[in-house]
């Protein structure tokens, strides 16, 4: 965020008994969208895959 690269990830808790984003992680995502004016697609909950594009800080 701070160096304003790109991110995707992939295969969000996958293997696990609940796979993809659960709350808390959708909850730190969006506020750090918020903070940075991301641009955010994936954003749900049990996404298997995020992809983060920071804005200016």
């Amino acid at each position: 965020m701070c160096l304003r690269i790109p991110i995707r990830i992939k295969n969000i808790r996958a293997g696990r008994k609940k796979p993809g984003l659960l709350r808390q992680h959708l909850t730190c995502m969006r506020a750090a969208k918020t903070i940075s004016n991301a641009k955010v697609t994936g954003e749900k909950l049990g996404a298997a895959e995020v992809m983060f594009i920071p804005g200016k800080v």
